[in-house]
């Protein structure tokens, strides 16, 4: 299923990936299923350095509570193309209720200060609309830490709305996925997923008709989230070899909104 699926990405003209990362010289393994573990030693048979590179979140019930509006015979969550009008007049309020709270939006600026600080990319790969998940993110104030220096705010968000993913009606995450990395030249351990939806995660019992993530990427990349978006953390952090904040001046200064003086150089656990 997803070398056919490739097959139909590949064939369509496509712009350049934004958010180009140094190339490594390392290129992913062809897609196989795996079943998600990892080894304590942290070990990975992806062929890159271990450390994670690239960080792709889901949005509407991962980052967000992903809230349910109906507009006439029309019902999804608050990002989807149905709904643009209402979630285009949703209040500040409104917005930081959706991400949970004023708690859980602290908590995720808190975590990706710190991957910024190590030199981990978020992106956001959403089948919800760009303009209102970039709304969302501005609104809430978390849109600098999905935009690139120098490009538009949310330069680094991809909706259904956008290539890759409104190339074809049968062009699913993982296929992105494995394209970015191409494009990016990074080894399947170098890259991390987190989906509410296990369909965008890893179904093996559908054989054939599995397109989750997985299978793109190194046993346990691929993660399926439950719950408030501080539940998932946990797994980023270890996923991605996060030090303690404190342990990084340069990131305890930014956490704190201070500056000064002469910081030691961020770094991931060992």
């Amino acid at each position: 299923m997803l070398q056919k699926l490739r097959e139909k990405l590949l064939g369509v003209k496509r712009e350049p990936s934004a958010g180009a990362l140094p190339d490594t010289g390392k290129r992913p393994k062809p897609p196989s299923p795996r079943t998600p573990e990892r080894s304590n030693s942290g070990s990975s048979a992806g062929g890159g350095d271990g450390d994670v590179k690239l960080l792709v979140l889901d949005f509407d019930g991962t980052l967000t509570r992903a809230v349910k509006v109906r507009i006439g015979p029309w019902a999804g969550t608050a990002s989807s193309q149905h709904t643009n009008g209402i979630f285009k007049a949703m209040s500040a309020s409104d917005h930081v209720r959706n991400f949970g709270g004023t708690a859980e939006i602290e908590a995720m600026r808190g975590l990706f200060i710190r991957l910024r600080a190590i030199g981990v990319q978020l992106r956001i790969l959403s089948y919800g609309h760009k303009d209102n998940i970039v709304t969302a993110l501005t609104t809430v104030g978390l849109i600098e830490y999905f935009t690139e220096p120098g490009m538009q705010p949310g330069s680094l968000v991809f909706g259904s709305d956008v290539p890759p993913l409104s190339s074809s009606d049968e062009v699913y995450k993982a296929l992105v996925m494995q394209e970015w990395m191409e494009e990016l030249g990074l080894a399947t351990d170098e890259v991390a997923f987190l989906d509410d939806d296990v369909n965008n995660v890893s179904t093996p019992a559908k054989g054939e008709d599995d397109v989750g993530v997985q299978q793109v990427l190194d046993p346990g990349h691929a993660h399926l989230h439950v719950g408030p978006f501080s539940t998932s953390i946990p797994w980023i952090e270890d996923i991605c070899g996060l030090t303690e904040p404190e342990d990084d001046v340069a990131v305890a200064e930014e956490l704190a909104g201070t500056s000064g003086g002469s910081p030691s150089s961020p770094s991931r656990r060992s």
